[in-house]
């Protein structure tokens, strides 16, 4: 069991570290930046310092607001010195800095991971289990979006539960993944 010191530090921590994902929720939302697109990283400053955080709380954190790296440097001006699209908001004595530069791996990881919720909403509406063996067929128009597809094709099948491929529509489920329109169709 915790000391009473203890439970009021690991309580200060997830409160600050509640604070930091409501930040980053809102600078996201601010720039219409969904959550299942990922971003590079972010730094947060407690009292103007750079907060020291355990591995659980910083992967924890990471995870819940999807960014990929934790900087700690000794300033947030540090942290925006080197020429990004930063935002920062603050609460109290909590500040985030996140760079919002989405690069084309980011964009095409947030593809991905857009593509996965479109086909597991598929999935659960067409009344699919998890022991249904299901081969899906994606058709679109973007080289890119194909491309991307096959090269996180291990990814994507492990996360839809079943085999993914690139084909002409043979279905009228149409769904877009940004500005392009995808339609998918599968098999049993």
């Amino acid at each position: 069991p915790l000391k009473s010191g203890e439970y009021n530090d690991e309580l200060s921590r997830m409160e600050t570290a509640r604070t930091i994902v409501e930040l980053i929720f809102s600078i996201r939302g601010d720039e219409q930046i969904k959550v299942r697109q990922p971003l590079s990283e972010m730094q947060v400053t407690v009292d103007g310092k750079p907060w020291k955080i355990t591995d659980t709380f910083r992967d924890m954190i990471l995870d819940e607001v999807n960014v990929r790296k934790f900087q700690t440097y000794d300033s947030l001006d540090d942290f925006d010195a080197k020429g990004k699209k930063i935002l920062t908001k603050n609460s109290g004595n909590v500040t985030v800095a996140l760079n919002i530069e989405i690069s084309e791996e980011l964009r095409r990881e947030g593809w991905i991971r857009e593509l996965t919720r479109q086909i597991n909403s598929f999935r659960k509406k067409e009344g699919l289990t998890i022991e249904d063996k299901v081969a899906f067929i994606v058709a679109t128009d973007s080289d890119s979006l194909a491309h991307t597809i096959n090269e996180f094709k291990n990814e994507l099948e492990k996360s839809v539960l079943g085999t993914v491929s690139i084909g002409a529509p043979q279905g009228n489920h149409e769904l877009a993944v940004e500005d392009t329109k995808v339609t998918i169709s599968y098999t049993k």
